[in-house]
């Protein structure tokens, strides 16, 4: 299209600077291939449209639509891509940190069992708000700093999923694990 619209109708051209781009730029079909690449690119692209727009101002149809599309959608799927790319590692770290909080959390277990049942004063199974409350002070302390808790009441309301008032050892685990 571009050998028709500008090599044919401007090659012998009076205007110097309009045949000089069209004998530069767009004398064969490769060359003018590998300029269009250069509009795909936008590498100094006003250099050679506009000598050629401002002698044949119809050549717009062919320069704009060809700037806009070609251009521009190259750009948008370039940052889709970076984009795309950006999401997935993303998704990546989370899965790495989940891996990692599974990691920690299963090295932890048995400390907590054994948290567990110093906490367990009447040796039933299940701990108590109370039972809780009256943990040693060093118990008390752990727990609020794996669980960035202010209170034992608030750590207890964490951990009693079934809001039952008591808490068996799974559930204990399974409330320090989130």
């Amino acid at each position: 299209m571009a050998m028709e619209l500008i090599t044919k109708k401007h090659q012998q051209s009076t205007d110097v600077g309009t045949a000089d781009v069209v004998a530069e730029y767009f004398p064969d079909i490769p060359v003018s291939m590998l300029t269009l690449l250069q509009f795909v690119c936008m590498d100094s692209m006003g250099g050679i449209y506009r000598p050629l727009i401002l002698q044949d101002p119809s050549l717009v149809v062919f320069f704009l639509p060809f700037i806009l599309v070609v251009s521009i959608a190259l750009m948008n799927l370039v940052t889709a891509v970076i984009v795309e790319g950006a999401i997935e590692q993303g998704k990546s770290d989370r899965e790495s940190q989940n891996r990692y909080k599974q990691a920690a959390f299963k090295k932890m277990l048995p400390s907590l069992r054994a948290m567990f049942h110093k906490l367990d004063s009447d040796g039933n199974g299940k701990v108590t708000l109370e039972e809780l409350m009256d943990a040693p002070k060093d118990i008390k302390k752990h727990f609020e700093d794996i669980m960035q808790v202010e209170s034992m009441v608030e750590l207890f309301e964490i951990v009693d999923a079934d809001n039952s008032g008591v808490v068996d050892i799974d559930e204990f685990c399974d409330g320090i694990a989130k």
